[in-house]
């Protein structure tokens, strides 16, 4: 069988976690793969499987706005989806590609529009993924913030748009329209690859959660800078425009703490002064950081999030975007992390690095998440996942070679 994975839209390797994970199981069962990204070069480094082919997956220039998107209508119409013949175009070039690969299944993750071209071409297609890029099978999609004033009938407005441009596409290939975007995610062909807990629009009912796949940490050692107290780890991006107040207000307090940044200048230890802090771009296991130390503060990944929690940590998670607030707030409702205010300016490090050390409630609910959850059960799982997809694709097409020999039996000789 010929499997095609793609990443169409959203940023970091964390969208390669799935397909780098179920690559390497189809290609040890005998299938051929092939991994469309939107990023080439980070699929090259992320992804190690011997044999996958990588090759670059069709992508819309995004219209980049000062605001975030208010729902997943909105975060399709910054990226293609507003105007048909823009979409038609994205569409067409899937299209090609399937042909050229001679494709039998898709596998797909933040692809909206590889989704509309398999429908199209009449391809199975499997969604995979993370809560918040798939949906809830609801009608329109629920706002990302749903106290956000005005948002509910943001959202409407922005389905509706969405919808059109996606029933023009669809109907040129003669293929069925459909009635909201629930429709997308809304059938069986739907595989979360994320927790109950984890769910940051809240845990569906009916729906099986496959978890996240046991990707083998690699990295160096944590080596802890002298100071006092409990350690303390960070994981930030250097240009978070709280970073030097972080830097400056986790100084101050003396512990040790060590802070993985990338894209932080060569003299940042310089800079800082402070001889508790060790700032480095170098890559640290996280399961020995786990192992090692109760406060670790994040950005909130869905995949590094998951990882600490399945290590029994509770993470201090200070969002960068607004999946990573989604994912805080859920957390923080069901007393699995610690949120930090939703305002960067009104962080206070010292507050909630004590919180981690004295909220021994909300680490034993790690705690607890881990043994639900543990990582041995990873890899059985993904196996099991896999298989699925593979028998799922295989089913189809024999139903769809039975309906064309059935209609070819009709047709007058």
């Amino acid at each position: 069988m010929n499997i095609l994975l793609c990443w169409e839209l959203g940023g970091g390797s964390g969208h390669l976690e799935v397909p780098g994970d179920l690559a390497g199981r189809f290609l040890n069962s005998g299938h051929s793969v092939t991994l469309a990204a939107r990023d080439v070069t980070s699929a090259a480094r992320y992804t190690t499987t011997a044999n996958l082919d990588i090759v670059q997956a069709p992508v819309a220039e995004l219209n980049i706005e000062r605001t975030a998107a208010v729902g997943y209508a909105e975060v399709l119409l910054r990226c293609g989806f507003r105007k048909p013949e823009g979409l038609q175009a994205l569409v067409n070039a899937w299209k090609r590609l399937f042909e050229l690969l001679q494709t039998d299944l898709i596998v797909v993750d933040h692809s909206p529009a590889a989704i509309i071209a398999a429908r199209c071409a009449e391809i199975s297609v499997a969604v995979t993924g993370s809560a918040f890029i798939v949906p809830p099978a609801l009608t329109p999609l629920p706002p990302f913030i749903r106290e956000q004033k005005g948002a509910k009938e943001a959202t409407r407005r922005t389905e509706a748009i969405a919808v059109a441009s996606i029933n023009s596409v669809l109907l040129s290939a003669s293929a069925k329209p459909i009635e909201s975007l629930a429709d997308l995610f809304g059938h069986e062909d739907v595989f979360l690859t994320t927790y109950p807990e984890l769910d940051s629009y809240g845990e569906r009912s009916n729906t099986h959660y496959w978890g996240t796949p046991n990707q083998l940490t690699t990295g160096s050692s944590p080596e802890w800078p002298r100071g006092k107290g409990e350690p303390v780890f960070v994981y930030m991006h250097a240009d978070y425009p709280q970073f030097p107040v972080m830097v400056r207000q986790l100084g101050k307090l003396g512990h040790p703490t060590l802070i993985v940044a990338p894209g932080a200048p060569a003299d940042i230890n310089q800079q800082h002064g402070f001889s508790n802090i060790v700032v480095t771009k170098r890559h640290v296991n996280i399961d020995e950081v786990a192992g090692q130390c109760r406060v670790i503060i994040m950005h909130g990944g869905h995949g590094s999030v998951a990882r600490v929690l399945r290590c029994g940590v509770a993470p201090i998670i200070t969002p960068l975007f607004v999946e990573q607030l989604m994912l805080a707030k859920q957390l923080a409702t069901t007393s699995l992390a610690f949120a930090a205010h939703p305002d960067p300016a009104r962080h206070n490090y010292k507050e909630m690095v004590q919180a981690a050390l004295e909220n021994d409630a909300i680490h034993r609910n790690a705690a607890e998440f881990s043994d639900r959850h543990p990582l041995s059960e990873c890899d059985a799982e993904f196996e099991l996942l896999a298989t699925t997809l593979v028998n799922s694709a295989t089913q189809c097409s024999a139903q769809d070679n039975d309906r064309r020999n059935q209609h070819e039996d009709h047709e007058p000789s």
